[in-house]
């Protein structure tokens, strides 16, 4: 456990990781999580759904509500604004 190995309890972690982020550790992971879904939303081969579990998403409708409350759109729709049709 990270707290520990700090000498810290667990709320006192998540305060200073607040105090220092100006966000929750929750909420932290979770922006890393849907920036790098970014990233993988562009490559070619994968679904939405893999894109979901690959990033630890429970579900890819959470993913896609979490994506959608984030950037404003769903993650098809980010996919096809941001890559070109294939001839």
């Amino acid at each position: 456990d990270i707290a520990h190995s700090l000498g810290l309890s667990r709320v006192q972690l998540y305060r200073k990781v607040k105090a220092v982020l100006g966000t929750g550790v929750t909420d932290f992971i979770q922006g890393l999580r849907l920036t790098k879904s970014r990233q993988l939303l562009l490559e070619d081969g994968l679904t939405i759904a893999e894109v979901a579990y690959q990033l630890g998403f429970s579900s890819p409708a959470y993913f896609s509500t979490s994506f959608k409350s984030r950037y404003q759109m769903s993650p098809s729709e980010f996919r096809a604004l941001h890559t070109t049709p294939s001839v």
